[in-house]
């Protein structure tokens, strides 16, 4: 037979903690003990959400790092990106697969010529520049000996003086501004990077510089309008000569106007 108290506890549904469990000849009170149990657990959930709030503090330090770090390498980026595209005298472009100087046209615009003409070119293109050069009429000796346009479109098998099939529409876009101003003459100048020997280098621009006159004849511009020379490593866009980028705008084919 159940003590009176084991026998309480038994009916689980009349549980009362007022009754005493003795165990091992000591006793226990729940009703004494309850806010102290109530108390350990209060804590325990204080900690709880405490621990919560400094995870999700911690949460958003790393996230805000994270943010951050995400922010400065875009910047980085960007701000590499903007190197690569301006560093080089000031002119947007980036290096092509084959070494070339691709330069950034900006906007496409239609250039009307007085023969009624017209030409898809960029905005900041070779062709451009030097339909608003001729506009102005200037016959001022020093201005037209010293303003020179750098073909941007103009390109040649590596190391040597033959031009490449791409070279073909901006030169077709030369002839027709010539043909569209008879009274024009130009003069075009080779230059190559400061790599190699000095002698080859001056042959070398020379020859190119000619391949672009001869091509323009074949286009129909009359060889007594056009004159070629090769400079060399002379005159150089990017002086350094130490970057891809430098050595491709100093290998170049310029354009001025000698006569209008």
């Amino acid at each position: 037979m159940l003590p009176s108290g084991l026998a309480n506890l038994t009916n689980f549904s009349g549980f009362n903690y007022d009754e005493k469990v003795t165990s091992s000849g000591s006793g226990f009170n729940f009703k004494k003990m309850w806010p102290w149990l109530a108390l350990l657990i209060g804590l325990v959930l204080l900690w709880a959400v405490l621990r919560g709030c400094n995870n999700k503090e911690v949460m958003d330090t790393a996230n805000g790092m994270v943010d951050t770090v995400k922010t400065e390498v875009t910047e980085v980026v960007d701000t590499a990106a903007s190197t690569v595209e301006s560093t080089v005298a000031g002119i947007k472009g980036t290096v092509d697969a084959a070494g070339n100087w691709v330069t950034y046209l900006g906007k496409e615009i239609t250039l009307s010529l007085p023969d009624k003409s017209e030409l898809k070119v960029g905005e900041k293109s070779v062709e451009n520049k030097l339909v608003e050069f001729i506009k102005t009429g200037t016959t001022d000796e020093t201005k037209l000996k010293n303003t020179w346009f750098t073909f941007d479109r103009l390109y040649f098998e590596k190391g040597k003086s033959t031009l490449t099939a791409e070279s073909q529409s901006q030169l077709k876009n030369i002839a027709a501004i010539l043909k569209a101003y008879p009274k024009v003459n130009i003069k075009l100048g080779g230059y190559t990077d400061s790599d190699g020997d000095d002698a080859m280098n001056m042959k070398l621009s020379d020859q190119r510089a000619k391949s672009a006159s001869f091509e323009l004849q074949k286009l129909g511009v009359s060889s007594k309008r056009l004159a070629s020379e090769g400079y060399g490593e002379q005159h150089p866009v990017c002086a350094a000569n130490d970057t891809p980028e430098c050595k491709s705008q100093n290998r170049r084919i310029d354009i001025r106007v000698t006569k209008m």
